[in-house]
């Protein structure tokens, strides 16, 4: 701020003054001292004799002035008593002097007294011209002195000394003045080279005009002089419109005398760009008016700083939110343990939900805390052979739950480096429940190899039976009931049924079985089969039902459900080798998802048949596998292994479900889900002893079995019928192009190589159009009788059958052609 005014001036002036006088305080004492030795010293040397007391007070006052000017140099008086050391050291000569002229009355000590006057002002200023005036005064007074006498050269020394004083005042006055003039250059120096901007706005309501500016307020709102702000322009138009009001504000509680600290604003350049400032205020006194000094920091680098910061401080943070979305939201366990201690550093929640620990529970352990011990080597290999940044698919180990279920996890690791350290990234998958599916389509996969074995051979296995069964019929028809080979023919009939049997089993397993299904009560099975199934336990295994009321119906063949019961109560009796209680129960039940999906049913209602019994019970190896078929724990010739691969056959093509409840030493509990129908259940009709029927028409029998062929033309004669035999589809065509007169039935296989029995029968119906068709199958799934399209009018007879029911089909064929 510069010093334009008068008034400002002498204000400093007068402050350069005192600066002036505290430094020359610092040679006035020592000086001072220095003149009063020689004072003293020159006494003897000038005639003169003081007595002994005013010698003794010079000598005191000697003292006094050396421990002064000692604690001068060395710095010990304090800068704010410099004045009043530089008064005592000015006094005390003259005190001296005083007292020696009071008590001599003479008159050198006048000259003496206006010489110490003198040196005094010699002291006061420094300059060689004020120096030398003073030395001249001085030896003026002297020759005065010497020629008028003491009181003319006091007079005049007066005169002489006011002059000096007044010239020594002057000269000083000036020294200060430009002393205050370097200050001020030095201060505007400062000021406008200052990286801040300031400038000065005076207080006048709200108009608040600018008075003065410095060059960086000029370069920073890019003006190129003063005058274009100073008393033209007001704060308020170069602050950003949107800050004005919070300016307003600010500027009010300042005034209310509140310190506050400065203020962040925007400022409109002139070339209309926006900065960014901090300003500070402090009121001032300028050109005699109240104002306010503003000293404001450009802060537009600062502020872009700050908002790249936020940004990159706001990318981060989204960045992270990513990673823990993607880390938390992950489906598949994800956890990140040290390289070298195993420990846990981080899990998501997909890993505490599955394996059912805490997260802070889990990152207190090791990995190999969840893995069983036979795998921890594994993992120890795993984690030492891994390279750093390799994608390593470890397969699938073994973990154990917090409970203590195990878990299959398919496992795949990436090895990262983070500060230094190395940690290893795993990303889990539960195929637990992947592996028992798999497991349960291996086991299906298998059966249905058996069921295709099963369905291959039973075509051919059902035509030795049916050999063997027709001419075991015909023999005993021949020998009658009292002929002593009856027995061993009916045993042979017995033989040729089980093996029936056992046929329809290996195709109910593996669910090729034809299925006569209707509605039925599964309370009246049991009861049905209770009285047997008494029989068939034993006496030392207590058997007990329990059916459940308003029980309700399902929908199933009759025969397979009985067979169903039947083998389970079989297996139960003879895991009970000596003895235990056997319960059989049914209930209705309601299936959920999760239940369903367990067992493989569907979820809904449901009739639940069950068979507890409390024998020795299975082992989970064992229970795996018990529906295969040919397994068995049963000695050699004690089991077929079929027996529950037939349950497990039957149930499912019921669409129904199997759930097994086994402890070793304590028993097993089966529980068959059917499912619940609203049907009302079928009565079942008394069984009814028929006799063979007989006829005399003419029938073509085609079979390429000629074991098969022969044993029913046997028959066939023995009824009464007209017989035409054929090898073969071909050989048939011929055999009846040859014969003139009408056939009345075809009795085809229709498995034949070449040509198959419906193909056949197409043909032979183009010339022959009254002739009926009855085709025989000792598979009714094969492929071929599954082409060949039969119809609701077409009529298939199975093998084996008895005489009885071959001459009870045929009647019925050919009844039908009747009533056509």
């Amino acid at each position: 701020m510069p010093l334009d005014r008068p008034d400002a001036r002498r204000r400093a002036a007068l402050t350069a003054l005192e600066l002036v006088a505290r430094e020359r305080t610092r040679v006035t004492v020592p000086a001072v001292f220095v003149c009063m030795v020689v004072y003293v010293a020159a006494f003897p040397s000038l005639g003169l004799e003081l007595p002994p007391a005013v010698l003794l007070f010079d000598l005191l006052i000697l003292a006094g002035l050396g421990g002064l000017a000692a604690a001068v140099f060395v710095r010990r008086v304090p800068l704010r008593w410099m004045h009043a050391a530089s008064a005592a050291a000015l006094w005390c000569p003259l005190a001296a002097t005083l007292a020696a002229l009071w008590s001599t009355h003479h008159e050198g000590f006048v000259t003496l007294f206006l010489m110490e006057v003198v040196a005094a002002g010699i002291l006061l200023d420094t300059r060689w011209l004020a120096g030398t005036l003073a030395v001249a005064n001085a030896l003026a007074v002297a020759a005065i002195i010497a020629v008028g006498g003491p009181l003319m050269g006091l007079f005049l020394s007066c005169i002489v000394t006011a002059t000096v004083f007044a010239f020594l005042i002057h000269v000083l006055m000036r020294r200060a003045l430009y002393r205050a003039e370097s200050m001020r250059l030095e201060l505007d120096a400062l000021v406008e080279t200052s990286p801040d901007a300031m400038f000065v706005h005076c207080d006048a309501g709200t108009s608040c005009e600018i008075r003065w500016v410095n060059a960086a307020m000029l370069r920073l709102l890019g003006y190129d002089h003063a005058a274009e702000l100073v008393g033209c322009r007001s704060v308020e138009t170069f602050v950003h419109p949107d800050d004005r009001a919070r300016l307003i504000e600010h500027r009010a509680l300042v005034h209310a005398g509140g310190r506050l600290p400065g203020i962040d604003l925007r400022w409109v350049r002139r070339d209309g760009g926006t900065i960014h400032v901090h300003a500070d205020s402090r009121p001032l006194t300028f050109a005699g008016q109240d104002a306010w000094l503003v000293v404001a920091r450009d802060m537009t680098e600062q502020v872009n700083r700050d908002r790249e910061r936020i940004a990159a401080e706001t990318a981060i943070r989204k960045s992270e939110e990513r990673y823990r979305l993607l880390f938390d939201g992950s489906p598949l366990p994800i956890c990140v343990f040290d390289a070298e201690t195993f420990r846990f550093v981080a899990v998501n929640d997909k890993m505490v939900e599955v394996y059912g620990y805490t997260r802070d529970e889990l990152l207190a352990m090791t990995v190999k805390d969840i893995k069983p011990a036979e795998e921890v080597p594994r993992l120890i290999d795993a984690v030492a052979q891994a390279q750093l940044g390799s994608y390593d698919h470890v397969g699938v180990v073994r973990h154990r739950r917090k409970d203590g279920v195990m878990l299959d996890v398919d496992i795949t690791a990436h090895l990262v480096e983070i500060d230094g350290r190395r940690y290893r990234l795993a990303i889990g998958v539960d195929v637990t429940e992947a592996r028992r599916i798999e497991e349960q389509l291996r086991r299906a996969a298998r059966m249905e190899a058996i069921g295709q074995l099963a369905g291959g051979v039973a075509h051919d296995f059902n035509n030795l039976l049916a050999a063997i069964l027709s001419n075991a019929n015909l023999i005993a028809e021949e020998l009658g009931e009292d002929h002593p080979l009856r027995p061993e023919i009916v045993d042979i009939e017995a033989a040729t049924n089980r093996a029936t049997a056992l046929t329809r089993q290996l195709l109910a397993f593996s669910r090729k079985q034809p299925r006569k299904v209707t509605a039925v009560a599964l309370d009246t099975v049991v009861t049905t089969l209770e009285k047997m199934l008494s029989r068939l336990v034993g006496e030392d295994i207590e058997m007990r039902a329990r059916l459940a009321p308003q029980l309700g119906t399902v929908q199933g063949d009759p025969g397979q459900l009985e067979q169903v019961l039947l083998n389970l109560v079989v297996n139960a009796r003879d895991a009970m080798p000596t003895g235990g209680r056997l319960v059989i129960e049914t209930a209705n039940a309601d299936l959920d998802e999760s239940r369903a999906a367990e067992i493989g049913a569907r979820p809904g209602r449901h009739v639940v048949l069950s068979v507890t019994d409390t024998g020795c019970g299975m082992t989970a190896e064992t229970q795996s596998r018990i529906f295969e078929p040919f397994f068995t724990t049963k000695p050699v010739g004690k089991g077929t292994g079929l027996g529950l691969a037939t349950v497990f056959g039957i149930v499912k093509q019921a669409e129904g479900g199997i759930a097994v409840e086994s402890e070793v030493g304590r028993g097993t509990t089966f529980r068959v889900y059917f499912p619940r129908v609203d049907a009302v259940a079928a009565s079942v009709p008394e069984p009814v002893r028929e006799a063979p029927v007989r006829g005399t028409e003419t029938i073509l029998v085609v079979e390429d079995d000629p074991f098969v062929r022969a044993a029913v033309g046997r028959q066939l004669r023995a009824f009464g019928y007209r017989l035409l035999e054929a090898c073969d589809p071909a050989n048939a065509l011929e055999v009846a192009a040859a014969f003139p007169e009408p056939i009345d039935l075809l009795l085809t296989d229709l498995v034949m190589p070449g040509m198959d029995g419906r193909a056949l029968a197409s043909q032979l119906l183009a010339s022959r159009s009254t002739t009926r068709v009855l085709f025989m199958s000792g598979y009714s799934e094969h492929a071929a009788v599954t082409s060949a399209g039969l119809d609701s009018r077409d009529r298939l007879l199975e093998k084996p059958f008895t005489a009885v029911a071959l001459s009870h089909a045929i009647r019925a064929t050919l009844a039908a052609r009747a009533s056509a």
